[in-house]
């Protein structure tokens, strides 16, 4: 029997894969939730490098799971009934006077890494998120963020994809609206750790670091956080991006090209009876013409 870790879930079978795709809030979830915290921890562990009892103890100790708890949309991946990853989105968040897409419980194990599951995680997670008429009609008008709270180059390079993010390196100050935007996520998610606005790192904000940190591709993301961030003393940035209509409909067009057949499949079911997502997720009357 195909593993099913919640009850009101989309399953969808590829290359030997199950992906598991839930959306919405429940407020009996908390217990499923519970059921995967060991499976969670020990991905969060291994996926930066960390495989020993130890490594994965002092991780069961110290890494932030709580965001978890509070994804709106959330994709698990299992090979042969294990959990090998793991992607969720808060994406029912208004901050001032626009809406916000906070990524967290990014988590994949080696054995399915640079395999493209990242972008097919992300692909659905943002059309499920546009689904929300109002997240739609602030992607429309321009106030549509996208946040994170990483030390990785990869994760900072994978969201300037489709936003406008600051940190930067091509930008030394930060705009009104981002450190606002950085400021609700800081006191939602890490109340307690001290935030510098004029760069956005949070100082000594984690206790485990990669042992080999996943690189950008723009090498000048990932010169930026080496030298911006303090990896061995836990430094990690808050990543605040003003989503770019054009550049998320060119993503998920090209996503949509090159795993046509998972995300044709999840789509089908994520989206069944709900509108057009499955052929025009960014809803083209309210985004200006961008054809996905």
């Amino acid at each position: 029997m195909t593993r099913r870790t919640f009850t009101d879930s989309h399953l969808v079978e590829w290359a030997g894969l199950t992906f598991e795709v839930v959306a919405g809030r429940d407020v009996n979830r908390r217990a499923q939730l519970d059921s995967l915290r060991e499976e969670v921890l020990r991905v969060a562990a291994v996926s930066r490098g960390w495989d020993d009892p130890g490594s994965i103890a002092h991780f069961r100790r110290t890494f932030k799971i709580g965001p978890m708890y509070e994804a709106s949309g959330l994709m698990l991946v299992y090979k042969n009934d294990e959990l090998v990853g793991l992607a969720g989105t808060v994406n029912d968040w208004t901050v001032g006077s626009g809406s916000v897409v906070h990524l967290c419980s990014l988590g994949l194990l080696p054995q399915v890494q640079r395999r493209g599951l990242l972008q097919v995680f992300m692909s659905l997670l943002w059309i499920a998120s546009l689904q929300r008429p109002g997240t739609a009609a602030d992607l429309a008008r321009g106030a549509l963020y996208t946040t994170a709270i990483t030390q990785s180059p990869y994760i900072v390079g994978f969201m300037q994809q489709v936003a406008d993010i600051f940190p930067s390196p091509t930008r030394i100050h930060p705009r009104p609206d981002e450190i606002d935007v950085a400021r609700a996520v800081i006191a939602r998610f890490d109340p307690d750790v001290s935030f510098d606005a004029a760069t956005f790192v949070l100082r000594n904000e984690c206790e485990f670091r990669y042992r080999r940190m996943p690189l950008s591709l723009d090498r000048r993301i990932t010169r930026m956080c080496a030298e911006r961030l303090r990896y061995e003393q836990g430094d990690v940035f808050v990543v605040v991006g003003a989503v770019n209509a054009e550049r998320l409909g060119r993503f998920l067009e090209r996503q949509k090209r090159e795993f046509q057949e998972p995300l044709g499949a999840l789509l089908a079911k994520v989206c069944s009876g709900t509108s057009d997502c499955t052929t025009n997720p960014l809803r083209q009357e309210q985004v200006n013409d961008v054809n996905v």
